[in-house]
């Protein structure tokens, strides 16, 4: 979860009891730990997210409902930050001091008795809101998307933009596409090429961090990664790999990123024998567990596609690696699926983790599948531009995981996994003009 608080005022956590109502409900308090124009930010400690009844901002005369999924997923990583947009703050201004003597109020049901209420994952709204002395309600859901509102790093030295200034003076028109491509924010991936991992991904965090933006960060380097096929490799033991993504997350360290985690790696399960697959899948639970603890990191474990598995066997193999305490999952990372099609099975995932949000590759389906095609095949377009503003309340953003232009494997005429293919990318970006 971010911590937005590049203006924080520090106050010191505190927890204020209520009298007992309700059959022993509590009332608990948490003060903004940071505060900007543009988000809050709440450390909460101590809390069973489970016993989330109700939960509320209040700031100044007004009060924004929090949904209990959101509040519950929050307890578990001691953290909650909400944008000033799912606030209304655009539209009520506060001052800054408003802003930073904000509470977040838990509504805790009693001890021992978890709160599990039928419309717990559709918002507090069931439950009318803490009294604001001489105050008004202006009750509004927040989405729970840690990545509202932030900006996408731009890669200037991008192979599709030395590629357009290449082609700047003998082929304007194709220069043109490509920077179609360029001006969008990319993922970048990181696996056994990266070398020293720590320091692949401080430069990648740091570049960002000077512009002002987040870096898109894809761990890419599991055992027994792609099942030996185009994009083979990865670490050759589980410990090597458990040192990696710890690496991986020094890298990082207090600043913020969103991390895909291990595309393919869960859809690709089955060519693992049993203790494969239960090694993996530890693997996978320590990689969010480790990347989670890094405050500022967006965790989002790679689900496959539509196209793959059903629903219910990502949901359970979800489930297995601890996706709730991630940020969500990501969704047809390098494929060419709808995402018309990835929201509604994004959907049924979540109602069965518990409400868990998701991301869209939106790299390469503007014209959607081939088939069952997926290595390089012809006549794709690029998809939406990458934004973390969907519309959708359960997909955080639309991101360009997989870089266009960037070979599936040696397939179709292509070069090998990860090279460079300006034809293929001229060919995205002219489909999609």
């Amino acid at each position: 979860m971010f911590v937005t608080a590049v203006a924080a005022l520090v106050i010191a956590m505190s927890s204020l009891a209520a009298s007992p109502a309700h059959g022993g409900e509590r009332k608990v308090a948490f003060p903004a730990t940071g505060s900007q124009d543009r988000a809050l930010s709440f450390r909460m400690r101590g809390v069973e997210p489970e016993r989330i009844r109700q939960a509320w901002i209040v700031a100044g005369r007004r009060t924004a409902a929090v949904p209990r999924a959101v509040a519950r997923r929050a307890a578990r990583r001691g953290f909650l930050t909400l944008p000033r947009s799912v606030l209304a703050w655009s539209r009520f201004p506060m001052k800054p001091v408003a802003r930073q003597r904000a509470k977040l109020i838990l509504i805790l049901a009693p001890a021992g008795r978890p709160a599990r209420e039928p419309s717990d994952d559709r918002g507090a709204g069931a439950g009318q809101a803490p009294e604001v002395p001489g105050g008004t309600i202006d009750a509004v859901h927040a989405t729970g998307n840690p990545l509202a509102e932030l900006r996408l790093f731009v890669d200037p030295d991008s192979n599709a933009r030395r590629q357009a200034d290449k082609w700047r003076s003998e082929r304007p028109e194709d220069a043109r596409h490509m920077d179609t491509i360029a001006s969008a924010p990319q993922g970048e991936w990181f696996g056994g090429w990266s070398g020293d991992v720590r320091a692949a991904v401080d430069r990648e965090v740091t570049a960002a961090t000077a512009d002002g933006a987040v870096a898109l960060l894809v761990a890419y380097n599991i055992p027994a990664r792609d099942c030996g096929n185009h994009s083979a490799g990865g670490l050759a033991s589980a410990d090597a790999y458990r040192a990696w993504i710890r690496a991986f997350g020094a890298g990082i360290g207090d600043r913020r990123a969103i991390v895909v985690l291990e595309p393919d790696a869960l859809a690709l399960m089955d060519c693992l024998s049993r203790g494969g697959q239960a090694a993996r899948t530890a693997l996978l639970e320590d990689a969010i567990a480790v990347l989670e603890s890094h405050p500022n990191v967006a965790t989002y474990v790679d689900a496959g596609h539509s196209a793959w598995h059903s629903a219910e066997v990502m949901t359970a193999r979800l489930k297995a690696v601890g996706v709730g305490r991630a940020d969500g999952f990501s969704l047809n990372v390098s494929n060419f699926r709808l995402t018309s099609g990835e929201l509604v099975y994004g959907a049924a995932i979540s109602e069965g983790t518990g409400g868990t949000h998701f991301v869209i590759d939106t790299s390469r389906n503007g014209a959607g599948s081939l088939s069952t095609e997926w290595c390089n095949p012809r006549g794709r377009a690029l998809g939406e531009r990458p934004t973390t503003l969907t519309g959708q309340p359960l997909a955080d953003a639309y991101l360009w995981v997989k870089r266009p232009g960037e070979s599936d494997g040696s397939c179709n005429e292509g070069p090998p996994a990860g090279s460079w293919w300006p034809e293929y990318a001229l060919g995205l970006a002219q489909r999609s003009a």
